[in-house]
């Protein structure tokens, strides 16, 4: 309930893109432990490769966890049984990446599209709680960002939702 109530609040109009962001830094470590801290049943179930310890993000803090948090309970919801949830960050020369892989059911390709429009819930037949939002709203936070959302699904082997947030240049 919490977890919808936070989208609702901050999804504003659903068809508006975020216009205000309240950017900060925020060490890497402390943004995906504060993710992870709302999941507590679940945090031996989710697998972190490659947390570099030295990056700070310069973000609006509350959505960008708003986000990766969408994608995390996804994950949980998708999956299959005692599957581990894969949350892998890595950077390339112009961005970072956060990629949740949750090895579970898989999308349709004629899906994959249509996942981000508001409302959408493409398989009736899994027995999940939402209202098709959150993946509308992750987009529209990376978006903010400037970054983009990746999704790449396989039928009955899972699916990987990357966030890619592009780097400030230095200089």
């Amino acid at each position: 309930l919490e977890g919808m109530i936070s989208n609702l609040l901050l999804s504003d109009k659903l068809s508006v893109p975020y216009k205000n962001l309240n950017l900060s830094n925020i060490k890497l470590t402390t943004l995906i432990d504060k993710v992870l801290d709302m999941f507590p049943e679940e945090r031996n179930n989710i697998e972190i490769i490659n947390l570099n310890q030295n990056i700070i993000l310069n973000i609006d803090e509350l959505k960008f966890i708003l986000a990766i948090r969408n994608l995390i309970d996804n994950a949980i919801k998708y999956r299959s049984t005692n599957n581990k949830i894969l949350l892998e960050i890595f950077t390339n020369n112009n961005s970072i990446n956060f990629s949740v892989t949750d090895y579970g059911i898989g999308i349709k390709k004629e899906n994959l599209k249509i996942i981000i429009n508001p409302f959408i819930r493409v398989d009736n037949n899994v027995n999940v709680n939402g209202f098709g939002i959150g993946l509308t709203i992750t987009n529209k936070i990376i978006k903010a960002h400037k970054g983009r959302l990746i999704i790449k699904s396989e039928i009955n082997e899972g699916s990987t939702f990357t966030l890619e947030l592009p780097l400030k240049k230095k200089g």
